[in-house]
């Protein structure tokens, strides 16, 4: 799990950076548009963690509710997991975006902070995945 995370954190943001370092900035629209999809795409990077959260609870829920299921809780961990981790990753992919909009690399940095730190927040740990498997085993 651990490598599939390290996989999804620190590849999408280099694969990202060096495209960004490729191109030639330019931005794509005037300055006050591309600052408001700036800000919108700073509110949506940080909001999206607490959406994350949502997305666990609901998932945790249906997965309680289903009486036939498949998966074992370790196989449901890994892939609530990589859900929420895509979630994060995509913040990197927003500062991507960013600068395509605005032209302005340093931007991305805004971005990279905020993946950053989502990743860290919903990095996988055995402790956490420990905390998992007794809660689903609990109901």
């Amino acid at each position: 799990m651990r490598i599939i995370a390290f996989a999804m954190v620190f590849g999408t943001p280099l694969v990202c950076l060096v495209a960004a370092w490729l191109q030639d900035f330019r931005p794509m629209a005037s300055g006050g548009t591309n600052d408001m999809m700036l800000y919108l795409l700073l509110i949506v990077s940080v909001v999206q963690g607490g959406v994350i959260k949502i997305v666990e609870r609901v998932q945790v829920s249906t997965y309680r509710k289903t009486i036939h299921n498949d998966a074992s809780p370790a196989k449901f961990f890994v892939t609530l997991t990589i859900v929420t981790l895509a979630a994060a990753d995509a913040v990197f992919i927003y500062g991507f975006i960013a600068v395509q909009m605005t032209g302005e690399a340093l931007n991305m940095l805004w971005f990279y902070l905020i993946g950053a730190a989502w990743a860290a927040v919903y990095w996988p740990r055995r402790e956490k995945f420990n905390r998992f498997i007794e809660e689903l085993q609990k109901t």
